[in-house]
């Protein structure tokens, strides 16, 4: 396998370079992984990168965007948050991350290159095999799509091709890292990190330029690229907002969240945390709202949405899912990946100067004690920061600086086991339906009459003694007018009111009359407002069709 040794430079339009954007943004792999790809490309045959400089101009080359500022400016979508999280500019101080002081002992770069110093010079050496502790540790066994990879790297130059197609870009990067086929162990490291993309690109994206010089490289810079030419102005309100890190608490919170400073939720859970407390549940029937607070105060507390992380527990979730747990291979062997509390743990730890959020949604549709294992103890705060061994006899320690926020419905399935597990770590905070919030979101969608019935339907289906029935008010936000509601009231609210009620059917009959007399009959005889205690009975109902 060879590269083309003469032809013309081509480039990629920018549409393409938005997608590979996208496509990377939407992946997860650590936030260091630009720096294992400086050493794989700058390494000699023994391994060897002389010093730090060979990453940091990797950066200059390959990251950095003209238009970003000063303090920070590279883009880098290789980030351990993976999906859902926005792109993000990187600190101009590439140099101080990748200095021996700042490899965290154990952490994922620590295990891919040991740093010699022989005669005072540093150097870093990658280790054996190092291909595969990368797929483990920093792509947690998921490999990366090549041509997004390429055409984001390369998205300011232009490369010499006899033909243009994908097949021939792969060989220039593969010439450019040393991981061709007659390079040593260069299929072994291709096909490990990388997997194919191709249908997700075309060869017609490519362009014909001719730069300005040229030579003897395959590759050759053209353009640069800007922030607003990607679609990602954004980015710069976005990094001067994070330029307060460290003193996130000194934010104007509504730049980064819809919570008001004195909303009371907000201020329970950081008392608990001050209090203490390894984190937090809030709790509360369905439609309460609990994953919107949970997010929302998430990114009041850290400041930044790339400080929160998201995980939903199910009945089949497992601590190899959230710990660790192992990836099988192409060759039938299996590798040791880390899952996403330590993901959490990991960024927690390389950014001590912010609070991380790693917010378990439905956290109590598993077995607890299972899925977090030894880790339980040292959520305590006086364990912070203790390195332990997990099960997998990996060593993790878990940083002071994350918090984790739960949500759960008090009447699932493995409640009382997380009261156990879980009830000296961790707060509960109680979030109950409120006919004000329900309110405040209908009148901007329709009329105050038909808002007082569904008002009072509401508030009379939450004063029964029975908390199972209770309802939040996202269930109740497309009842904009009757047709809606009858719709609302036959698709979700009836079907999840008779399961509640399944043992109880008198019960249920009850809130079916409820809803007839205070909805229904009250709008089809346009009464202005329907009050509770008009509601008729059953028996008074009985007497009535007596008459």
């Amino acid at each position: 396998m060879t590269t083309n040794d003469s032809g013309k430079y081509y480039c990629l339009d920018i549409i393409t370079v938005k997608k590979a954007l996208t496509t990377l943004g939407s992946v997860r792999s650590h936030e260091h992984f630009p720096g294992y790809l400086a050493l794989l490309r700058d390494r000699s045959t023994s391994n060897i990168v002389s010093n730090s400089d060979d990453i940091v101009n990797f950066y200059k080359k390959f990251l950095k965007i003209v238009d970003a500022p000063d303090k920070s400016p590279y883009l880098r979508p290789f980030r351990s948050r993976g999906v859902g999280n926005p792109l993000t500019l990187y600190q101009k101080n590439v140099a101080g991350s990748y200095a021996p002081s700042s490899i965290r002992e154990k952490g994922p770069l620590s295990k891919i290159i040991n740093i010699e110093q022989p005669s005072g010079a540093l150097s870093y050496k990658l280790s054996d095999e190092h291909w595969k502790v990368v797929l483990s540790e920093m792509l947690s066994g998921h490999r990366l799509p090549i041509v997004s990879t390429i055409v984001f790297l390369f998205r300011d130059y232009a490369f010499r091709m006899f033909n243009p197609n994908l097949e021939n870009l792969v060989l220039v990067f593969r010439a450019q890292f040393s991981i061709l086929t007659e390079d040593e162990n260069g299929d072994d490291i291709y096909e490990t990190i990388f997997r194919d993309d191709f249908s997700e690109y075309s060869d017609e994206h490519f362009l014909e330029v001719e730069p300005e010089r040229s030579g003897s490289d395959n590759i050759i810079k053209i353009r640069d690229l800007k922030l607003a030419d990607l679609d990602l102005s954004n980015l710069l309100r976005l990094n001067a907002m994070g330029n307060t890190r460290g003193s996130h608490q000194k934010m104007e919170i509504k730049d980064v969240t819809l919570l008001d400073e004195n909303d009371n939720v907000l201020k329970q859970v950081n008392r608990a945390f001050e209090l203490g407390y390894a984190g937090v549940l809030i709790s509360g029937s369905p439609g309460t709202g609990k994953s919107w607070y949970a997010q929302q105060i998430g990114v009041a507390l850290s400041g930044s949405w790339e400080a929160v992380r998201t995980v939903q527990f199910h009945p089949s979730y497992q601590y190899e899912d959230f710990i660790f747990g192992y990836v099988a291979q192409k060759d039938g062997t299996f590798l040791i990946s880390a899952k996403e509390f330590v993901l959490a743990c990991r960024a927690a730890a390389v950014d001590p100067d912010r609070i991380h959020i790693l917010i378990i949604d439905e956290i109590s549709r598993t077995d607890i004690i299972r899925v977090f294992g030894e880790v339980l103890t040292y959520l305590e705060r006086d364990k912070r920061d203790q390195p332990f061994k997990t099960a997998s006899g990996e060593e993790l320690s878990v940083p002071s600086n994350l918090m984790l926020i739960g949500t759960m419905n008090p009447w699932d399935r493995g409640v009382d086991e997380i009261d156990i597990a879980l009830e000296r770590r961790f707060a509960q905070i109680d979030i109950n339906p409120s006919a004000d919030v329900l309110r405040k979101l209908l009148s901007k969608k329709t009329t105050e009459p038909f808002i007082n019935k569904i008002i009072a339907f509401f508030e009379k289906l939450n004063m029964y003694e029975s908390e199972e029935i209770r309802l939040g008010h996202a269930y109740f936000l497309g009842c904009i007018d009757l047709e809606a509601a009858l719709d609302i009231w036959s698709f979700r609210i009836k079907p999840t009111l008779k399961r509640a009620c399944r043992f109880n059917a008198a019960l249920f009959e009850q809130i079916e009359l409820d809803w007839q007399n205070i909805v229904v009959d009250a709008s089809h005889g346009d009464v202005g407002n329907a009050e509770p205690d008009k509601v008729l009975s059953p028996a008074e109902q009985s007497l009535k069709v007596n008459e």
